[in-house]
């Protein structure tokens, strides 16, 4: 189960205020988003920040020695120190997300996600995310999702549905 988003919402913003200072938010979000997604992977390593009994320092130090190989920053590297040090480290994909919703509304952006029956043509895909654009006043970014179990009863349908968490709705092919 992941920890709720109130939780997470401190550290995010936090880190979001000294990157920004940094102007190293894009950066941070990706390194932020690759080390979740390698902890929540990893079971062990999961475990290992979660223990209360290990200590502070020698969470650091395998923090450190994890962002010595995977090159992180040193922004990223202290942060995630932190959170493990803070026994966190389950919060880490949540955190993760806030901090990206951080950023994207920094810079104006929504994120969708588009579940079509057939793949989308580059020409669709441009002229949806222009249409998005128009209904949002916001620079759109998405995951598309190809679907093929539309119906029960028909075949896959020619719509992409599209959800941005404000607005949901469809969009004929």
């Amino acid at each position: 189960m992941k920890p709720g988003r109130a939780a997470a919402k401190p550290y995010a913003r936090a880190l979001h205020d000294l990157a920004k200072e940094r102007r190293q938010t894009d950066a941070i979000a990706r390194e932020l988003e690759a080390v979740a997604a390698l902890v929540a992977g990893e079971p062990p390593l999961r475990a290992f920040f979660g223990r209360p009994w290990v200590s502070a320092s020698a969470k650091w130090g395998v923090v450190v020695e994890l962002a010595t190989r995977w090159g992180l920053s040193p922004l990223a590297r202290d942060f995630i120190a932190l959170v493990a040090r803070q026994g966190r480290a389950d919060h880490l994909e949540t955190i993760a997300a806030a901090y990206r919703d951080l950023v994207d509304e920094d810079l104006g952006r929504v994120r969708a996600r588009v579940r079509a029956a057939v793949p989308l043509t580059p020409s669709e895909h441009e002229r949806l995310q222009q249409r998005v654009g128009r209904w949002t006043a916001s620079r759109c970014c998405w995951k598309s999702m190809l679907t093929t179990d539309c119906s029960a009863d028909s075949s896959p349908r020619s719509t992409a549905s599209l959800s941005t968490g404000a607005w949901t709705g469809s969009w004929p092919g």
